[in-house]
């Protein structure tokens, strides 16, 4: 946000609009620049198939294109089909498809508040799931779709489908992953609910979806291909955010950067990460008045160095054991397929732990450095919370190819995994008797493969669940192995004692072997002769089985023919019966179709009664499409005065166009119902009335120090100051007149019928506005603090940990509450007669419709971090609004019929001095040390506050006028300014300061080119 000062100098408070790794959000849309275009193809293809995929390499910014291109145009109503609002499911498939989904699908349809019914739900979900194809049709339908409602399942990452099918160990997964398919072509085949499916897929894995044949359909009928980016998309991708952040780029970088992009596959995602990191550099360092230069660029390592140096700052936060660590998870999380190719492996805490033999708080406190804000390597955000089972992935596929110790562990990883894998598909074949152990030097290398990974289960049964029987595989390979080599040598200490013998046996085995030679000659010639003898028998046994073999058929014959022609007599029989049965089925037949016909004609009566009655319904659907359409076009209009407005508050050369966009941005904002206290609108009509009218138009400048209270007389404000003046202004020509001077610090105005009260430092001072005449009364030593007159006209003095209540200021009073903590604030409403006290140990006590000492305070809230700075109290909307004097400038909201919190307010950077509500108890003021003003509309805390921040120094004191019309505000430097609450009031007078309108050309550049050029005329009002 940008503000012009005094001597015209900008002082900027700047956010890094750059996102580095991860994707754009949805609410960050208006930092996505380069793709214009490219998200109605993609509605177009869904509103056609009910189905769209995009595809593109990785990095090409496909979820980013999803979550702030395509998602914001239906969230608008631009996809006609009678419904406007959605329901978005978003599901990766991960390493478990079905269960992410049915998750998925239980906390969007149930919100994300009801941890035990989601899980409940969950498990619903993927019974039903797993039961059918049509799966997702059932789960959804019983949950039931809102009328008005259409359901998108968006399924990000899709081929992490592939690679579950491809390492998973699971024996189903094949079959879950073509069931998985199957759910979501019939999903879409199906007309009942509005659902439309939404993929987003690396394009190098269109190969792996070619064996399904419908879903190929699907893809072909519905696909988007994400272009690579021109070179003037990457320069829109460059400026584009930068000025929306209030940053300048020079043009010398910016062409360094289009020229160093080349044909790297990680471009977009490289470029947001360096483009995130300069940035940082550039505000950190405080060199904000400058353009973003190459000095900045250099610092962070350009393109080629910034990614790996940025994730080396963070692995060197790391201790010894902790690197260790790191390096395990960071393994456990990337993988290198068969093809090379780089994939992203989510993981859970537990399992990483189990993994790096550590404890799930050690991964948490390791994965917490690698995920916090400004890095993002590690998902989830660093708004998730971290539990044991949450699921821990790196941000993208680039950091694997980019960061020098990724790539070293990735390649590591990947030799470990190659030997583990050949190591159990042997000792699966060795189990199956079908191959032997290992020797060297495949040996050697498993051993020392072994020594350096010193795998464990949990590692291992990722990539094949035989661990056991591996290792028992290696250590009986190293143990053979070491027994073959001591056995050869036991075997030739042997051979020479047998060498010995052998000779002495060979002798005597001659003589042994001549005579066994004799005696076997002699039984082989008896052994002949009794096997002729055998096969004379042996042919003769043949004959006769031949003969009796005949016989046996001529009678099974004979048997086979008196059976058949019996079967034939009965199939006869049972065919006669048929054809009589045939008849009697004719006869029904007849019958029924006379029947059927008359109902035919009762059923065409019907349905043209119902035609007419869809006739009556499509001609309501069509009106009920022109309202959304109108909506949409209102939407788009809306967003083009915001980003308009924007423009026109950063610019700060032309004046003229200055404004000129400033008035277009309000009038669009009017024309197509924008809310009238949108903040960037008031700002950009604020900043160009100060470039019109000069910066110092709403000041009020007499005092000379702290202004510390601020009152409104009839027509006049008063003021008082730490310069011992009370001063009374005229709002519209800026007189003053001087009330009372030479007083010590005044601290509190009060007006009573013609007077003023006025507490100082060491007395109060009734001062009679007709006779101008001050009485003067002394304290004698009491420090009061604060002094309010209750609705029954006594006085309460606030002092430092007490409150009096007494009759009149000059007698001593009743002490009716005490406290030991420091009384840091005090509010009396006068229209309900409430009290409301905070102290400095963050407690608030109030005392309801007071009226005496004799009541006791109630405690309304303990916030131990509170030392609160002021309290207010809006009796129309019964809201008690407290904010803290520590630097984080939070602003509490209790809803005072319960006592509940309701909200919490940030924004503000230090001490909260002041809070007061509009009399209709609409608006809230806030101010504060940060040298801002904050105007907030009650009814609509979503909506950003309108933020003045033109005070040089700290804010201290903040008031409405009584008819709401203005907010004054004093700072430390004794200055006054006045700011219209409604950006109706500025804009009077403005057309007398625009000495033309919008050219063509200026039309195009800020408005667009597909609005047909139509400015709006300025014509004071």
């Amino acid at each position: 946000m940008v503000t012009l000062t005094e001597q015209g100098a900008v002082t900027t408070k700047l956010i890094n609009p750059f996102p580095g790794l991860r994707p754009f959000h949805t609410n960050e849309a208006h930092l996505f620049f380069g793709r214009e275009g490219q998200s109605e193809e993609v509605l177009s293809n869904l509103s056609r198939n009910k189905f769209a995929a995009i595809l593109g390499a990785s990095g090409t910014g496909k979820s980013s294109l999803i979550y702030c291109g395509l998602l914001p145009i239906l969230y608008g109503g631009f996809l006609h089909n009678g419904r406007s609002k959605w329901k978005v499911v978003i599901t990766h498939p991960g390493s478990s498809p079905i269960d992410n989904l049915a998750q998925a699908i239980a906390e969007t349809f149930r919100g994300s508040d009801n941890e035990e019914k989601i899980e409940t739900d969950t498990l619903i979900n993927r019974a039903l799931l797993k039961r059918s194809s049509s799966g997702i049709f059932n789960v959804i339908n019983q949950y039931g779709v809102n009328p008005q409602e259409n359901v998108l399942l968006l399924i990000d990452q899709f081929e992490e489908l592939f690679r579950y099918q491809f390492t998973s160990h699971d024996a189903e997964a094949v079959n879950q992953v073509d069931h998985f398919i199957n759910m979501i072509v019939n999903t879409v085949k199906q007309s009942e609910l509005p659902i439309y499916v939404v993929i987003t897929m690396r394009s190098d894995f269109i190969g792996e979806c070619s064996p399904f044949q419908d879903l190929t359909r699907l893809i072909n009928d519905g696909h988007y291909l994400i272009p690579r980016m021109t070179r003037d998309d990457f320069q829109k991708a460059i400026t584009g955010p930068i000025a929306v952040g209030g940053g300048t780029i020079t043009d010398q970088l910016v062409q360094l950067l289009l020229n160093e992009m080349g044909n790297n596959p990680d471009e977009l995602p490289i470029l947001q990460h360096a483009l995130m990191r300069t940035w940082d550099y550039w505000t950190y360092n405080n060199l904000t008045n400058n353009p973003i230069g190459l000095n900045e660029y250099e610092a962070i390592g350009r393109l080629e160095r910034a990614l790996s140096n940025h994730a080396n700052e963070a692995y060197d936060e790391l201790n010894f054991e902790q690197k260790h660590i790191c390096e395990i998870i960071f393994k456990s999380l990337t993988e290198k397929g068969a093809d090379n190719r780089g994939i992203r492996r989510p993981t859970s805490v537990t399992e990483l732990a189990q993994i790096a033999e550590t404890s799930d708080q050690e991964v948490i406190k390791i994965v917490e450095i690698f995920r916090k804000k400004g890095r993002t390597f590690l998902t989830p955000p660093p708004s998730i919370e971290l539990q044991s089972d949450s699921m821990i992935d790196i941000s993208h596929e680039s950091l694997m190819r980019v960061w020098d110790k990724l790539k070293a562990w990735v390649e590591d990883e990947s030799t470990a995994v190659k030997m583990y894998n050949r190591l159990a598909e042997s000792g699966e074949l060795f189990h199956q008797g079908k191959t032997g152990l290992w020797g060297p030097p495949d040996l050697q290398l498993a051993i020392n493969w072994r020594e350096k990974q010193k795998p464990n289960l949990a590692w291992a049964v990722r990539f094949n669940p035989a661990f056991e029987r591996t290792m028992v595989y290696l250590k009986t390979s190293e143990e053979e192995y070491i027994a073959e080599e001591e056995n050869k040598i036991r075997l030739q200490k042997r051979a020479l004692r047998r060498s010995r013998i052998v000779a002495l046996v060979l002798g005597s085995a001659g003589m042994i072997s001549i005579a066994l030679g004799v005696l076997a000659f002699i039984q082989k010639q008896e052994a002949l002769k009794s096997e002729s003898r055998a096969k004379e028998q042996e042919k003769i046994a043949i004959e006769n089985a031949n003969k009796a073999e005949i016989q046996r058929i001529k009678a099974d014959s004979s048997a086979i023919y008196a059976t058949s022609q019996q079967k034939i007599a009965e199939q006869q029989k049972q065919l006669a019966e048929q054809e009589k049965q045939n008849a009697e089925i004719n006869a029904n037949e007849a019958q029924k179709q006379r029947t059927k016909a008359e109902e035919q004609t009762i059923i065409a009566q019907e349905k043209q009664k119902l035609a007419t009655e869809n006739e009556k319904k499509a001609k309501e659907e069509q009106i009920k499409a022109e309202i959304a359409r109108k909506e949409a076009d209102n939407r788009k209009m809306l967003s083009i005065a915001q980003s308009m407005a924007v423009k026109s508050e950063q610019m700060r050369t032309d004046t003229l166009l200055k404004g000129l966009l400033a008035f277009q941005a309000y009038s669009f904002n009017n024309d197509y119902n924008g809310v009238s206290y949108n903040p960037d609108i008031y700002k950009s009509v604020y900043t160009g009335l100060k470039f019109f009218k000069g910066v110092n138009f709403n000041i009020y400048k007499e005092h000379t120090s702290f202004i510390k209270t601020l009152v409104q007389d009839k027509e006049r404000i008063i003021s008082g100051s730490s310069d011992g003046q009370v001063i009374s202004w005229n709002l519209s020509d800026k007189t003053s007149t001087v009330l009372l001077s030479n007083q010590p610090i005044v601290k509190k105005l009060i007006i009573k019928d013609q007077t003023i009260l006025c507490l100082t430092n060491s007395s109060i001072v009734n001062y009679d506005l007709n006779n101008k005449l001050p009485d003067i009364y002394n304290l004698q030593g009491v420090d009061v603090k604060d002094l309010f007159i209750t609705k029954g006209g006594k006085y309460l003095l606030v002092l430092n940990q007490s409150i009096i209540l007494t009759d009149d200021y000059k007698n001593q009073g009743v002490e009716f509450y005490k406290v030991d903590s420091k009384i840091n604030a005090v509010k009396y409403d006068f229209s309900t007669s409430n009290l409301f006290v905070a102290l400095s140990d963050g407690k608030i006590f109030y005392w309801k419709n007071f009226q005496s000492e004799l009541e006791k305070p109630i405690l309304l809230a303990n916030i131990p971090d509170g030392n609160w700075g002021d309290i207010s109290f809006n009796a129309q909307k019964n809201i008690v609004a407290a904010g803290t004097a520590n630097n984080q400038g939070v602003i509490y909201l209790w809803d005072f019929t319960n006592g509940n919190q309701i909200s919490l307010l940030r924004g503000h950077t230090a001490k909260i001095t002041g809070i007061c509500f509009s009399s209709d108890g609409s608006l809230m003021a806030s101010a504060s040390y940060d040298k801002s003003v904050r105007l907030w509309h009650m009814d609509d805390l979503r909506t950003l506050p309108i933020v003045f921040d033109d005070h040089g120094s700290w804010v201290t004191s903040v008031m409405f006028t009584k008819d709401d019309k203005y907010l004054i505000s004093g700072d430390k430097d004794g200055n006054i300014r006045s700011f219209p609450t409604d950006v109706n009031s500025l804009i009077v007078g403005f057309c007398n300061f625009l000495s033309r309108e919008l050219t063509q050309s200026e039309w195009q550049n800020y408005v667009g080119t597909d609005i047909p050029y139509k400015p709006t005329k300025c014509n004071n009002r």
